[in-house]
């Protein structure tokens, strides 16, 4: 009987050891995970205004710009993204258009687009290669834009496509709090 009570006393704790084990592995993956995770969908604030640096966003210093990224895939720039955040200016998107007409840019027609239940005034040239996008919204007295030149033209078209789906996950995380 003593060797009976023996054997599943050393199965039990062998059944113990193996169980915690099993729980230590289990927690170390898991934050694993979300270490990894947290790094790639890193959210990042320009004032009010928050957004997810997507996998390929590079950041670049440019003094005409409060946050400049470079969107890569697969080591070829697909582009540069430019953002600002200004005092409040109604009329920056119109007197960046004239500006912009002078030097010999042609746009389309100006849109609004809504993007996390704000309204982005949009506009897009038209003429010239690589395009380039405005998004300007205002918010709490300040006016935030939101420059893409797109340079995608130039690689393959499954590079291309690549290229526009990172950017537009950058464009479907921004909010404004």
């Amino acid at each position: 009987m003593a060797k009976k009570f023996f054997d599943y006393s050393f199965q039990i704790e062998r059944t113990k050891k193996l169980g915690i084990a099993f729980v230590i592995v289990v927690v170390v993956l898991l934050v694993s995970f979300f270490l990894f995770y947290k790094s790639k969908s890193n959210v990042t604030k320009l004032n009010q205004l928050s957004y997810k640096v997507v996998l390929g966003m590079n950041q670049f210093e440019d003094r005409n710009c409060n946050h400049a990224y470079r969107l890569n895939y697969q080591k070829k720039t697909c582009g540069t993204i430019c953002m600002n955040s200004i005092k409040k200016d109604s009329n920056y998107l119109s007197d960046l258009q004239d500006e912009m007409q002078k030097n010999g840019f042609l746009f389309k027609k100006k849109t609004v687009k809504k993007i996390n239940n704000k309204d982005y005034s949009y506009l897009e040239t038209a003429n010239k290669i690589p395009l380039i996008s405005y998004y300007v919204t205002d918010y709490n007295g300040k006016t935030y834009s939101i420059e893409y030149i797109d340079q995608s033209s130039y690689l393959t078209k499954t590079n291309e496509k690549k290229c526009g789906e990172s950017f537009h996950d950058f464009i479907n995380s921004l909010k404004l709090k």
